[in-house]
């Protein structure tokens, strides 16, 4: 007879007991949930104080956002201090420069009026006329002519002249500077002279008779004002050559003098004034 088909649980029961068949695995766990206890309910004391929580926060998150918007602005405002000093500085630089460049050019302008005046001011000179001393030694006199001109090229005004006679020579050597007598008598006078203009003063002095020397000196100076208002003082010195004097073809005896402070032309000093204008009697 055909053996019937077994089935896999009959093949299964039909093994034998000592063979050992795996424990079937438990299903897996599942997992625990843990409920979390229901917060209680809030009562108004509560809300209160979360309110103030969050109010606080709000508050606290607003200053610090105030805090940094301050400290950016105190970097803003210490930038822009650095650039305003900056600017400062540079300006005091500029300033300080163009004081300067103002000043040199003042002082360009200053030198460029001088130098204008210099070149237009009047120049009023003595000379003599020749032959110069006109010496009576019998009589005790020395007579002679001088010219004086105004070589510059605007007006001026003569003040004062005076001339004067002396001995000088090695016992009695001249003084590095002339002593004027001012004291002396003599006319005033007060020419006005255009630019090229001349007039002549002549003039008889009498021979000094207390001097210890052996050359005769013919020495003094003019005062005139030009047209810009300055006072100025002109020297004049000559010492007289008496073998000149001998000889038929020589018609001046009036060496001029080259000791240093006898001829010269510059501004007369504040105590040079006229002490003695005018005083000569008729």
């Amino acid at each position: 007879m055909p053996e019937k088909a077994l089935s896999p649980e009959s093949k299964a029961a039909e093994k034998p007991s000592g063979q050992n068949t795996p424990a079937a695995k438990p299903p897996p766990a599942a997992p625990i949930e843990k409920k979390r206890p229901a917060k209680p309910a809030c009562d108004a004391r509560c809300q209160a104080a979360e309110k103030r929580e969050k109010d606080d926060l709000k508050a606290q998150q607003s200053m610090a956002t105030s805090a940094y918007d301050l400290v950016f602005l105190t970097w803003w405002q210490i930038g822009l201090g650095i650039a305003g000093i900056s600017l400062l500085v540079g300006t005091l630089i500029y300033t300080r420069r163009a004081a300067a460049e103002a000043g040199r050019a003042a002082k360009a302008g200053i030198d460029a009026v001088a130098a204008m005046r210099r070149s237009e001011r009047a120049y009023v000179t003595m000379s003599h006329k020749r032959p110069g001393l006109d010496l009576n030694a019998e009589l005790g006199y020395a007579g002679f002519t001088i010219e004086i001109k105004n070589h510059g090229r605007t007006p001026a005004t003569v003040k004062d002249v005076l001339l004067q006679l002396d001995w000088f020579g090695v016992a009695n050597p001249a003084p590095d500077q002339p002593a004027y007598r001012t004291d002396s008598p003599r006319k005033e006078v007060g020419f006005f002279l255009v630019a090229q203009a001349h007039f002549f003063h002549a003039e008889s002095l009498p021979l000094p008779s207390d001097g210890n020397g052996d050359e005769l000196w013919l020495y003094g100076y003019v005062d005139y004002s030009d047209e810009f208002g300055q006072e100025y003082r002109s020297g004049y010195a000559r010492v007289y050559n008496d073998a000149r004097a001998g000889r038929h073809d020589e018609k001046n005896n009036l060496v001029f003098v080259d000791k240093s402070g006898w001829n010269y032309d510059r501004l007369r000093f504040p105590d040079e004034g006229d002490k003695s204008k005018n005083n000569e009697s008729d």
